[in-house]
């Protein structure tokens, strides 16, 4: 939160799609950016001083409505940020799975009690991959969550089966199968997800 980055301090990576190491974009970059989030007083009074500062010259002069404006701006844009990174790396898990609603609900109560303009959609921002079949004037981009696995599709239910996959109880399926359409029945539906996870209580069995 405090940097938007992957810790503190210089050098540090950006925040990646832990599937596959690439940046998770930002909506609006606000990586020159640093928020205090100690509980002192004075600490945060000079982190107010330092951001009035880097918008305007002089922070005498700044109008309090404008400068409120513009840090609840550049707080949500962070915030979003890092809800877009968790996104990315949960979007092959189970959205009802008790660890990931934990994760959410702890963010959001935590950091995002009002709404904010993420400048994103969540959504993947490649093409669809039957381009083809579209109006070639307009693009049409991929249906799907950002930081899916396997096909681009504007909707599975069109360009692939779409039937329900075969392991959708399970904690990380994606729902739709994503195999052709008309593929023999005898194969199973199945989704783009490389691990479903039962979601059960393993007993290991230790002494």
């Amino acid at each position: 939160m405090a940097t938007g980055l992957s810790e503190m301090g210089p050098g540090a990576d950006e925040l990646k799609n832990l599937d596959s190491h690439t940046d998770v974009p930002w909506g609006e970059d606000t990586r020159d950016v640093v928020f205090c989030l100690s509980k002192s007083t004075n600490e945060r009074a000079v982190s107010i001083f330092r951001l009035a500062n880097a918008w305007k010259t002089d922070p005498a002069r700044h109008d309090l409505d404008e400068l409120t404006q513009h840090i609840d701006r550049i707080v949500s844009a962070r915030l979003c940020h890092i809800r877009e990174w968790i996104q990315v790396n949960t979007s092959r898990l189970h959205p009802d799975s008790t660890e990931i609603r934990s994760l959410k609900s702890a963010f959001e109560t935590t950091h995002h009690s009002q709404y904010h303009n993420c400048q994103t959609s969540h959504r993947c921002l490649a093409r669809c991959e039957h381009f083809e079949k579209h109006d070639q004037e307009e693009e049409t981009l991929c249906g799907l969550p950002a930081g899916h696995l396997g096909r681009h599709l504007c909707d599975p239910t069109t360009h692939a089966c779409g039937e329900r996959c075969a392991l959708s109880s399970h904690e990380a399926c994606q729902i739709y199968c994503m195999k052709e359409t008309g593929h023999p029945v005898n194969e199973g539906h199945l989704c783009s997800a490389k691990d479903h996870y039962s979601g059960k209580v393993v007993k290991l069995g230790l002494q």
